[in-house]
């Protein structure tokens, strides 16, 4: 209820609010200009940040866990290529 205040009453386009799942998976990011303090000041727009992770065998991917399913939401829907 209050995310839905925020955006003057409803939901963006595209968010329910009814997502579960808190990690999400970044893919195609450029090693030599993202680290995971640049992805955290990006993803913290969204919601609260519990862990973030790049993956070592593969630096262009990480792992961001948000706190709850609907900060993960918004954050997939406004970040979305």
């Amino acid at each position: 209820a209050t995310v839905a205040a925020a955006f003057g009453g409803t939901l963006p386009p595209g968010v329910t609010g009814t997502n579960e799942r808190c990690t999400l998976i970044v893919s195609n990011l450029n090693t030599d200009k993202t680290n995971e303090d640049k992805l955290f000041n990006l993803f913290s727009l969204y919601g609260n940040i519990v862990r973030i992770k790049v993956l070592h065998n593969k630096p262009d991917l990480a792992l961001v866990e948000m706190a709850d399913g609907l900060q993960a939401e918004l954050a997939v829907n406004y970040l979305k290529v």
